[in-house]
């Protein structure tokens, strides 16, 4: 061998072991891109998803959002008369400017708006908070997205009449007919209807809820589905019906969803979540749920350790953050009515 063909061979490994590693880096950049899509590009598709055929909406924040099919953007400036608004500290005043401006839903990112004035409505829902007249539908650790909220237009004396009915159906008296309740408890309302019994402690002995097209037909069938519970639990509620009900006050109210998950990492639940939330799933069409002051929720530090509560009462097993088809919530409980105990 000539001393050129030695001074030639190690030039020749440097240059293979330069476009090896050429070729090694160019493998990371696309295994890099190939992961931010299938987690970013999951997420984003997950948004259109919630913001499809949604009409007029408004994002708050700095990026620009995308065309979503059915779905018009308007991005809101901080100095227009909706930005000033939303950065005021009465929700009456977000919740006003949003209708105003013809909206419903508001997809607000939560870095940029957590400098927002304290207590406003933005720097709220930047830190994941409840607002009222808004409910929050997802939630992402960069963005919310939260629409408007109103229970239908109902007096004092027609909500108290809810908590009323749902006592005469838990002591047994036939429930009455759709057609007797006003138009205002029978008017369309999409919602979940609670009936909580609580004793005289303020301690819940036992709770039913129903999905429902109305305020009215939702009272019925949780308190029917109430009664059922009570009947086959008595020793745990505290004696039979007749002898019982005196004693305890009846409650009607609402269990709102507040918010999907869009990450099941334990962390993010614990930082989007506070006491006045219960948690949630449905698998894909088996619901769930732990109130807020449900012994299981209270007895959580945190919000992943009620969503492992909730996993345990319903022999989930393994780590049922990572079960595919799982979907997580938030919840919270809208109080309607009362009746009293009257012993």
């Amino acid at each position: 061998m000539s001393e050129d063909d030695d001074g030639r061979a190690p030039r020749r490994r440097r240059v293979l072991w330069i476009v090896f590693g050429l070729l090694m880096a160019t493998v990371g950049v696309v295994v890099a891109v190939f992961l931010v899509h299938l987690v970013f590009g999951r997420h984003d598709s997950e948004l259109d998803d919630v913001l499809a055929h949604r009409g007029r909406i408004a994002w708050v924040g700095r990026r620009v959002l995308r065309d979503i099919e059915g779905t018009s953007v308007t991005h809101v400036a901080r100095t227009s008369p909706l930005g000033l608004a939303l950065a005021s500290r009465d929700p009456s005043v977000a919740a006003r400017a949003t209708d105003a401006a013809g909206l419903q839903v508001l997809v607000i990112e939560t870095a940029p708006n957590r400098a927002a004035p304290a207590g406003s409505f933005l720097e709220r829902f930047a830190h994941f908070g409840i607002v009222e007249g808004f409910r929050t539908l997802y939630l992402r650790e960069d963005l919310v997205v939260v629409e408007r909220f109103e229970l239908p237009r109902t007096t004092d004396a027609e909500r108290s009449a809810l908590a009323r009915t749902a006592r005469l159906i838990l002591g047994g008296s036939i429930p009455p007919r759709l057609s007797q309740f006003p138009v205002s408890l029978r008017s369309p309302f999409s919602t979940e209807v609670l009936v909580l019994v609580r004793r005289s402690g303020g301690d819940l002995a036992l709770w039913r809820s129903a999905r429902s097209s109305s305020l009215a037909s939702g009272v019925l069938t949780a308190s029917g589905v109430a009664r059922q519970r009570w009947e086959a639990r008595e020793d745990t509620v505290g004696g039979a019906i007749p002898d019982s009900l005196p004693r305890v006050a009846v409650e009607v109210a609402l269990l709102v969803e507040d918010g999907t998950f869009a990450t099941h990492d334990p962390g993010f639940i614990d930082r989007a979540m506070d006491r006045e939330h219960g948690v949630a799933y449905d698998d894909p069409s088996v619901w769930r749920y732990l109130l807020p002051e449900s012994a299981e929720r209270r007895d959580a530090a945190h919000g992943s350790d009620a969503f492992r509560a909730l996993f345990r009462d319903n022999q989930i097993r393994g780590n049922g953050f990572e079960r595919i088809g799982l979907r997580l919530y938030r919840v919270r409980v809208v109080p309607l009515a009362s009746s009293p105990a009257t012993d």
